[in-house]
């Protein structure tokens, strides 16, 4: 079966040709893409910024993509099948925009740690840690 497919069935979501051509460039392209991309990538099948915002609710609801705030005024989005929905974090180049993972466990221990000494917070919460440098590549 079609991965994007599978990924669909499970997610309880209705397969559309639109859901498929994202969902299909999303896993196809490995990297954190925005809307602007996703048109780009898909040319002219692709479907209106409306109906590609509320899809990427949808898959972010059901946990398909991850959305990424880079703090430029418009989000990207990830998607989670390759990370097995283990939250990560990601240093971004401002020369260039290379993206890099970042996978570092004292930093998940760290946020724990705020969590559970906080005396309004209980639980898990949302978060969203990135890193702005310039990569060796812009540095020469």
């Amino acid at each position: 079966m079609d991965k994007a497919r599978d990924i669909l069935k499970r997610a309880g979501l209705k397969e559309t040709k639109g859901r498929l051509l994202v969902l299909r460039l999303l896993i196809e392209r490995k990297r954190i893409l925005s809307i602007e991309d996703i048109q780009y990538g898909l040319k002219s099948n692709s479907p209106d910024k409306v109906t590609l915002y509320r899809m990427m609710e949808q898959f972010e609801g059901a946990e398909i993509i991850r959305k990424v705030d880079f703090k430029e005024g418009f989000q990207r989005y990830e998607y989670q099948g390759d990370h097995d929905h283990d939250h990560h974090h990601h240093i971004v180049c401002s020369g260039c925009e290379r993206i890099e993972h970042v996978e570092d466990q004292a930093i998940e221990n760290a946020l724990r740690k705020i969590t559970k000494h906080s005396k309004s917070f209980m639980g898990e919460i949302d978060h969203s840690l990135e890193f702005f440098g310039v990569c060796n590549s812009c540095k020469k």
